[in-house]
């Protein structure tokens, strides 16, 4: 875990404005109990206005591509 959260970091540095690092350090805290440090994560992106891309996949079925958009509310 050591290595992943020093390459999540340099990560970090080298793109401030992504997303994907903050998610993987929150991920990562979160998943070896550290709550307060997956929050704090959290919360620095959200200060800086750093904000997700909603989760997309797509299947087709019958030939047409259907598309599911994560909290997606609009009529199908």
């Amino acid at each position: 875990m050591e290595l992943a959260v020093k390459a999540a970091n340099e990560y970090l540095q080298m793109e401030p404005y992504n997303a994907a690092p903050y998610i993987t350090l929150s991920n990562m805290d979160a998943s070896a109990d550290r709550w307060e440090e997956a929050a704090t994560i959290k919360r620095v992106r959200l200060e800086r206005g750093v904000k997700e891309k909603p989760g997309c996949s797509w299947i087709e079925i019958y030939k047409k591509v259907r598309v599911f958009v994560a909290e997606d509310t609009s009529p199908q």
